[in-house]
């Protein structure tokens, strides 16, 4: 868990690092979630003051596609114990004329207990959801924004580089959906490129915003995202109560998506701003790679399996000075001579062979005075 103070727009301007961040106007508290340490976890955000917080970001990068979903489940676990520890401060038994009302807290604890990111359309025997839940949590609510790190283009022309291109269909397809059940609002992000800063990354041409997704090899390029400059100002605009969906670029028809405004046409999504229509059709669509899988019934754990891990487990750390006497104990081990081999036991014969040769020793002195 850190704690960074940030001057949102501050970054661009100068060139020193140590003269940024003077009039810090964002604080960013940063949890790390560990599904071996979840205990640590909970018992750490409990300390910050809980109430006080009803802004959430969650960062997924899609770089790594096998890992996407894990991760989502991981935060979303995190954030389900945490809400129901520690409600947000609004939830409590005041008047409603006298609750204050957020406007951007738009998901319910419920909504987060009953949606499982990830989850086929036709699948039905994956499911993991809980069918019983507190009926109560739809009365809880928080502001949940899902920040996707979009992977690095690339021009190669190849059966690997098809195959992660429809892997990142999916993956979108699967945070469109999710993001429009939980009604949270989901922001793409540029990758950081190399030879750039985090700051300032290549913005997306005009064209590429306004190209239409005519197939999934496209896609990737014609999804908009926000340089990091820009997400620390949406950030801070929600910390704000300031529904960041409904300005600027974010303004769809009230109709839906046109042709002039496909679905890939904004980086940005937020309640009511979906386009569910075109979620359960167009990129469904794109998100299928027949003889590998099928968007509308394999989950995407079961299209974007998580490698096994085949090695065998690394021994755990060792401190102190048990580093040192184990190299000696190894060494000594070594060096030493190895036992003789212990030598065999002459054979004794039985007191009937020794009966018997005596008495025929006898016989011929008897024989032969």
């Amino acid at each position: 868990m850190t704690y960074q103070a940030i001057q949102v727009g501050s970054s661009a301007e100068e060139e020193e690092v140590k003269n940024r961040h003077q009039n810090p106007d964002l604080g960013i508290w940063n949890c790390c979630i560990s599904k071996d340490k979840e205990s640590l976890v909970d018992s750490v955000l409990t300390k910050i003051a809980a109430k006080a917080l009803k802004t959430y970001c969650w960062t997924v990068d899609l770089s790594e596609e096998t890992m996407v979903e894990p991760t989502i489940s991981l935060l979303q676990g995190a954030l389900v114990r945490h809400l129901i520890e520690n409600p947000p401060a609004d939830k409590d038994n005041a008047p409603e004329e006298e609750t204050p009302k957020q406007q951007t807290s738009t998901t319910t604890l419920y909504q987060l207990q009953a949606t499982q990111f990830g989850l086929a359309t036709e699948d039905k025997e994956s499911t993991k959801v809980a069918k019983n839940i507190n009926q109560s949590y739809k009365d809880i609510k928080t502001t949940i924004m899902i920040c996707a790190i979009l992977p690095l283009d690339t021009e190669e022309v190849s059966e690997t580089a098809y195959r992660k291109k429809q892997a990142t269909a999916l993956i979108i397809y699967h945070l469109r959906k999710y993001a429009s059940a939980i009604n949270a609002s989901l922001c793409f992000v540029e990758p950081a490129k190399k030879g750039a800063t985090a700051s300032s990354p290549s913005s997306p041409t005009k064209e590429s915003q306004n190209a239409p997704p005519s197939s999934s090899s496209t896609l990737m390029h014609v999804q908009p995202a926000v340089d990091y400059d820009k997400l620390s100002q949406l950030w801070r605009d929600l910390a704000q109560d300031k529904a960041i969906w409904m300005t600027e670029e974010s303004e769809t028809p009230q109709g839906g998506e046109t042709e002039e405004q496909p679905a890939t046409s904004t980086p940005l999504y937020g309640p009511g701003r979906h386009q569910d229509d075109l979620i359960d059709t167009v990129l469904l669509r794109n998100a299928n790679y027949p003889g590998h899988w099928d968007a509308t019934k394999d989950s995407l754990w079961v299209a974007l399996p998580t490698p096994q891990e085949a090695a065998p487990e690394a021994a755990p750390p060792q401190t102190g000075d048990e580093g040192w006497l184990g190299q000696l104990r190894g060494s000594i081990t070594a060096d030493a001579p190895k036992p003789l081999p212990t030598p065999e036991k002459p054979k004794v014969e039985e007191p009937k062979e020794k009966d018997a040769a005596v008495s025929s020793f006898f016989e011929s002195l008897l024989k032969d005075p």
